[in-house]
């Protein structure tokens, strides 16, 4: 499910963009079943969430974490309801350089009713009798250390998702909820698509991915998307990469879909027209094409501007 994202909302190229698959199937946002579909007034409250939690880690953590300089897209929201008896092994989410960068979760349980007692304690220890913890391994200064976050409702957790290891204990009572989402940062996120479909020649169907001359022309746009030169105007290099996209070849638009909207597209469909039967939700490499010559100015200057560290050595 989505809440919205910080990016335009009419723009096919929106700031959820791009998270490969990954060993747990973490999905971008479909933007072909979002854009069928007409908001009717759900999840208005869940909405609300993700925007503000948007709004925290894009203008706010951002700027001063280094860690986050790179963090451009976030995933649709995992939501988890645990029943008696459930529990989540110990794991670390990103094991494969998929590009999660930041693991946040906000618990949704309603609120202990023992927090309106005379003893905060006795809130907190009827709480832990319900389990459902969030054990977090491996912290601390001395990596020793073992912390175990309570389900509080309203309660948000936040942790790097390439580096800690965690589980949740089991559900003893009533039920654990809970969603999740994960913060990808651009640069390993763009060279963990570019692998997959360098290593992968079925993702575009009739197109071979491995083809030389259009993996170097993706590669090629995907380094003058990236560029920066001060003596040419940034409303210039737009225009540029526009014209470079009116003349890319469908196999090449295949591989930049996958980079910048995880989708798997066909180069054709067998009877001469640009297929989505392989996955795309009915996007063709046209439609990908369309998509980049409709980039506007901000959106490119806020992919420039997280990219770069992908050339400041984190390669």
């Amino acid at each position: 499910m989505c809440g919205g994202h910080h990016a335009h909302e009419a723009n096919l190229f929106d700031s959820a963009g791009v998270q490969p698959s990954t060993k747990g199937e973490i999905e971008p946002c479909d933007l072909s079943v979002r854009a069928a579909t007409q908001f009717d007034g759900r999840f208005v409250h869940l909405r609300m969430i993700l925007k503000r939690l948007d709004d925290l880690i894009y203008n706010g953590m951002k700027e001063s974490c280094t860690q986050l300089q790179g963090v451009s897209s976030r995933s649709d929201c995992m939501l988890a309801c645990y029943q008696e008896g459930d529990r989540f092994q110990k794991h670390i989410d990103n094991t494969a350089n998929d590009g999660r960068r930041l693991t946040c979760l906000v618990y949704l349980n309603n609120p202990d009713s023992s927090s309106s007692s005379s003893s905060s304690s006795s809130s907190v220890s009827s709480l832990a009798n319900m389990g459902g913890a969030l054990r977090l391994h491996q912290c601390g200064e001395d990596k020793q250390q073992t912390i175990d976050l309570l389900p509080k409702g309203g309660r948000l957790v936040m942790f790097w998702s390439d580096q800690i290891q965690h589980e949740v204990l089991e559900q003893l009572k009533n039920e654990r909820i809970a969603i999740t989402v994960w913060y990808f940062d651009f640069g390993e996120r763009m060279r963990a698509v570019m692998k997959a479909s360098s290593e992968n020649k079925q993702d575009i169907g009739g197109g071979d991915v491995q083809e030389s001359s259009s993996q170097r022309e993706a590669q090629a746009f995907v380094e003058q998307l990236l560029e920066g030169n001060s003596a040419v105007s940034d409303t210039k290099r737009l225009s540029t990469l526009h014209r470079t996209a009116q003349a890319l070849t469908p196999v090449a638009l295949c591989i930049l879909a996958r980079v910048f909207f995880g989708k798997t597209v066909q180069a054709t469909d067998g009877n001469g027209g640009g297929g989505g039967g392989g996955g795309g939700g009915g996007v063709t490499p046209e439609t990908i094409r369309a998509s980049l010559i409709g980039l506007e100015l901000n959106q490119y200057l806020e992919l420039r501007k997280q990219a770069r560290e992908m050339h400041a050595g984190r390669k």
